[in-house]
């Protein structure tokens, strides 16, 4: 009898439920119904599992299971990557001669197999900085230094310990039929407890594989500098434990009592990684502070995994679809200035772990995300001129998510965060380069859209000004008045107040003179509300029941809408009274005191109709709000033109 890992994940599911639809199946484990088929074949006559009506039952579930405990290491078929973790895991803990014969009663293989396979982990091997070498006196021998032979043991661990065959292995290499997961489970019982640590089932199987491993010497570390530091009064107990487990302990969550490993540097950088998110998405996070709390729970470990090179255990690769792409790309190009601050590097799965907090709150907010180019201006001809490119591009390119301009010498430190350069001079960069001339012309950019469209498949709907439709004019005719004829296009083309469907428009366009009031006295914050909305409500953008809306959304979800110091942005659902869409910005003599001593100087009502009309002010309000200049501003000004001011220098 010969099984794979996937045919025993298979049996255990049955024995589970006796009964399972081939589709339930086919999702379970993301195969066609094809060549699952194929696999229960396999197994069928050995356990009595017989296929009716589309649906597989198995009639005797103590004989099943009464074979599964006769298997051993010998009843395992592997494939290639099973078989190169285990070879490679027998080379970390064998002490003794490594001949071909031993790797092929291993892996069950044959002997050009375990040749093929030795071939390919000597490549991975050489990325660690390590070599397998080969001598008549130790046969196969892995060379590595002995910190990185650590990390390597516990990543091997993490990928075989939830594995079925890990039991077998441990047995294998101990001689043995004791069962692991029962041999320390006290002692690992008892670490958890001390440390008051949260932990999945998955990583405690972890920790017993290693604990196992090393408390019966089947794994020695030979790193004499590895050891555990903290000021915790527990210590005298955590001394009795390997410095490899309490590494792994302290890489896999959170504290029971749900305290935050953070300090205010973390809180910091992490507000930050956030901005930058907003940077690169378009979209402002309205809850900060519930996403600040999540992300500080998340930080340390995944800080803890990235440094000692611990991958996670979680199976990142079903949870990227299409939905969550975008938001993955997003956060793999904020994440950029939290690596660069903290001098490390995430693994891809680490990354998709951080998108999905910022999936759940854009998802609490009424989000949907897609896709985004994000470009740069790269110009050796001084910010000014850079600023100015960027400038023009952003008004041609809305689609096009900007970054701010830089050096030409910093193109391989941002080209992970990037799609386009933009440049006035030829540069060397593996993204996709487009030349610009300091002062595009309507035609250039006519001409630099048709070439993005090839290159990027995204058709460009351009927003051209007036001086761009004069230039068309002047080009065909001429103008006898060219001041009247300015003014009578600008009479045809003024924006209706009421803006289409699929136009968004821009946070200049929506916050003028009329929607900004200053040095508000409010008697306390249910009427800092309302005063602040008085302009939505004059100009019938929103209703009265909206305004009560998001009163009653702070008293029962408490001050969420602060969402950073001193600045609050109240919102609601758009079925609670938003006629269009809109802002109005206020800000008060006297900051106003909200549930939970939350102070609040500066506040900006939004009106969102539906899910897409507001994003581009609220991303322009995003880069304005992550100017801590600007917002002392904004605070303090008594002026609306001021205050007009500093909007604009949004676009400039």
């Amino acid at each position: 009898m010969h099984l794979s890992e996937l045919n025993i994940r298979m049996i255990q599911l049955l024995l589970l439920k006796s009964e399972i639809p081939l589709k339930d199946l086919s999702y379970q484990f993301h195969m066609p119904i094809k060549k699952l088929k194929y696999e229960i074949e396999k197994i069928a006559s050995d356990f009595d599992i017989h296929l009716k009506n589309d649906a597989l039952l198995i009639n005797d579930t103590y004989g099943v299971k009464e074979k599964l405990h006769q298997l051993s290491l010998k009843n395992m078929i592997f494939n290639e990557n099973e078989r190169i973790d285990l070879i490679l895991f027998y080379l970390l803990t064998n002490q003794s001669y490594i001949s071909i014969e031993h790797l092929m009663a291993l892996t069950q293989s044959s002997r050009n197999t375990v040749l093929q396979d030795l071939k390919t982990l000597k490549k991975q091997v050489n990325v660690l900085n390590g070599k397998i070498e080969y001598n008549r006196t130790m046969g196969y021998l892995l060379k590595i230094n002995n910190e990185d032979r650590d990390l390597l043991f516990i990543n091997l661990v993490y990928k075989i310990s939830n594995k079925y065959y890990a039991l077998f292995l441990l047995q294998y290499l101990s001689n043995t039929t004791e069962n692991y997961l029962y041999a320390f489970q006290d002692e690992i019982s008892t670490l958890i407890n001390t440390l008051d640590k949260n932990i999945s089932e998955t990583n405690v199987n972890a920790l017993k594989f290693a604990y196992y491993t090393l408390e019966k010497y089947i794994y020695i570390s030979k790193n004499e500098n590895i050891h555990y530091v903290n000021g915790a009064p527990q210590l005298n107990v955590l001394k009795a434990y390997p410095p490899i487990i309490l590494m792994m302990v302290h890489s896999m969550s959170h504290t029971n009592n749900g305290a935050i490993v953070s300090d205010e540097y973390s809180e910091k950088i992490l507000l930050d990684f956030i901005h930058q998110f907003e940077i690169f998405s378009g979209v402002i996070i309205i809850n900060k502070d519930d996403l600040l709390t999540k992300l500080s729970r998340h930080f340390y470990p995944a800080v803890l995994r990235a440094r000692y090179g611990i991958d996670t255990v979680v199976n990142t690769q079903f949870l990227e679809d299409e939905n969550l792409s975008p938001i993955i790309t997003f956060t793999k190009r904020a994440i950029k200035h939290l690596e660069q601050t903290l001098e490390i590097k995430f693994s891809h799965k680490e990354i998709v772990l951080w998108s999905l907090y910022f999936a759940g709150a854009l998802r609490n907010q009424g989000n949907i995300i897609e896709e985004k180019i994000v470009g740069i201006v790269l110009c050796p001809n001084g910010v000014a001129v850079s600023h100015a490119i960027t400038q023009k591009l952003q008004q041609h390119f809305p689609a096009i998510t900007f970054l701010e301009p830089s050096a030409i010498s910093k193109i391989n430190q941002i080209e992970d965060q990037i799609d386009i350069v933009f440049s006035t001079h030829p540069i060397k960069s593996n993204k996709q380069v487009f030349l610009i001339s300091t002062m595009p012309s309507r035609k250039e950019l006519d001409y630099l859209s048709d070439k993005i469209n090839e290159e990027f498949s995204i058709h460009f709907k351009p927003h051209y000004s007036l001086n761009d439709l004069l230039e068309v004019i002047r080009e065909h005719t001429d103008i006898r008045n060219e001041r009247a004829l300015i003014k009578d296009i600008q009479r045809l083309l003024k924006v209706n107040s009421k803006f289409k469907e699929a136009y968004q428009p821009m946070l200049k366009e929506l916050l003028t003179k009329e929607f900004i009031q200053t040095n508000i006295d409010a008697s306390d914050w249910k009427d800092a509300i309302q005063q602040a909305s008085e302009p939505l409500l004059s100009h019938h953008i929103i209703t009265q029941d909206y305004v009560t809306s998001m009163i009653n959304s702070v008293i029962e979800l408490g001050p969420y809408i602060v969402i950073m110091p001193e600045v609050a942005i109240p919102h609601s659902r758009s079925e609670d009274g938003a006629i269009e869409v809109g802002l109005s910005l206020a800000n008060f003599k006297t900051p106003i005191l909200f549930p939970n001593d939350k102070p609040v100087k500066l506040m900006i009502v939004l009106s969102a109709k539906d899910e897409k009309s507001h994003l581009k002010a609220l991303a322009e309000m995003t880069e304005l709000l992550g100017n801590e200049t600007y917002v002392d501003k904004l605070k303090q000004s008594d002026s609306v033109e001021v205050i007009l001011n500093l909007i604009n220098k949004v676009y400039q």
